[in-house]
């Protein structure tokens, strides 16, 4: 089971980084089948290039690269305004992610605002046990940034090789106003796997948090 868990990973992984050089797009999101299937592609893209060329182009590459063809009924695509990154209501970034007496914490910030998590881990343990609690610590300080108007679960937490990088992988299940949604995030690990698998984890969550901002209305966060 945790080899297959692993190849899924991976293979989520290699999608998405193959489509994040589609050019226009900023991100996307792949969700698989049980049987390893491509089941949806959501893309987010700048609005350099028209919807219809990017999606073509995505079918393209998935068909070229990996042998995998999809219908473009399965790609969903949002194209954002260039300043819509800079009017979000909400931008959390990594403070700190340390691990002390058995338990990772991490810390995130925005502005002078702090938010903590926490979350149980032994010393001695795996890297992915280690991203996975990470990414525990690091939902909990979200949700807290949130107000508890969003219930966010780790589901995988894999640290896979790519072409001679380590690489985090992170998904995640939101149960939100708009309903579930799986996400998931990349971070490359340079020297710290907590800060890595903390931002890999924020990478699938921050495109989403001012949409749930909004469904809570005017009063304002926790």
């Amino acid at each position: 089971m945790q080899q297959s868990g692993n190849q899924t990973s991976s293979s989520v992984m290699r999608y998405q980084q193959a489509i994040g050089r589609v050019r226009g797009v900023i991100r996307s999101t792949v969700v698989l089948e049980n049987d390893g299937r491509i089941a949806e592609v959501h893309v987010i893209a700048d609005q350099d290039r028209p919807p219809k060329r990017i999606v073509r182009d995505i079918e393209s590459l998935l068909a070229a690269r990996f042998g995998v063809r999809i219908d473009f009924r399965k790609v969903s695509l949002v194209q954002l305004d260039p300043e819509d990154d800079a009017e979000s209501p909400l931008r959390l970034c990594v403070g700190q992610a340390k691990m002390s007496d058995g338990q990772v914490t991490v810390v995130l910030m925005e502005g002078e605002q702090r938010y903590t998590g926490c979350s149980d881990c032994e010393r001695e343990t795996s890297e992915s046990k280690v991203a996975a609690a990470t990414a525990e610590a690091t939902l909990r300080a979200v949700e807290h940034a949130m107000g508890g108007s969003v219930k966010l679960t780790a589901r995988d937490a894999q640290v896979v090789d790519s072409q001679g990088d380590r690489v985090c992988l992170q998904i995640v299940q939101a149960s939100t106003p708009r309903g579930d949604e799986r996400l998931s995030g990349t971070c490359i690990v340079a020297q710290n796997l907590r800060e890595a698998a903390c931002k890999a984890t924020l990478d699938a969550l921050n495109r989403r948090l001012p949409a749930w901002l909004s469904d809570r209305g005017p009063s304002g966060r926790g």
